[in-house]
């Protein structure tokens, strides 16, 4: 309801508002910009749907979005002018294409981020895609979508959402899935975002038509 009233205040009023918060979610549907502070410093400025869609790093990243983005510990196996390889355990080795691979050499450690709702259910006939075998953690039902938490060990997330190594797949449907169930995750490798050791972003921009 604040939310509400605040944004009806500011529509009448014509006035530029500064709104300080640490709920994302206020901040995402209420602002026209962005200011992302990091202990007093500055991260990213930009609309809700640009930090969302191409954060300018892993910080940025985590801290919009809900359910969190996932976050995989991998290594470069091979870098070229904007071509990098990265594996992971568990996960098969991926090559991610308009790298800005500047100072990125074979064997540094990256991370891949994977937003929940970019993660879906394959067969396992689907080679083409990226995909790790899971076992179904824990089950959301939220009526119009539903959350899974999915164990794909050996591979695992960091800093994710359940405090776990689960990784959180948003499904924009009702799903009859159940705790316990085996199943083939995967995810398209353009919808993948590649932080390079210092964190900041390295895959190239995201259209905003795409998210």
């Amino acid at each position: 309801q604040m939310r509400v009233e605040l944004s009806s205040l500011h529509a009448q009023l014509g006035s530029t508002m500064i709104y300080v918060t640490h709920d994302q979610v206020e901040a995402m549907t209420m602002a026209d910009r962005i200011v992302v502070l990091n202990k007093g410093r500055i991260e990213q400025v930009g609309s809700p749907l640009e930090l969302y869609a191409n954060p300018a790093n892993i910080f940025v990243a985590g801290f919009l979005g809900a359910p969190r983005m996932n976050f995989i510990e991998a290594k470069a196996v091979s870098v070229e002018a904007s071509t990098v390889s990265v594996a992971a355990a568990g996960l098969p080795a991926i090559t991610l294409d308009g790298i800005d691979a500047g100072g990125l050499s074979a064997g540094d450690a990256v991370t891949i981020g994977i937003r929940p709702e970019a993660l879906r259910v394959v067969e396992p006939s689907d080679v083409a895609t990226p995909a790790f075998s899971s076992q179904v953690r824990l089950v959301e039902q939220l009526g119009r979508e539903t959350v899974l938490y999915v164990d794909g060990s050996p591979l695992q997330t960091t800093n994710s959402d359940s405090g776990t190594g689960n990784f959180t797949l948003q499904l924009n449907k009702v799903s009859t899935v159940g705790v316990g169930a085996a199943l083939q995750v995967g995810f398209e490798p353009g919808d993948a975002y590649l932080f390079g050791p210092d964190g900041r972003t390295l895959t190239p921009r995201k259209p905003l038509a795409s998210v």
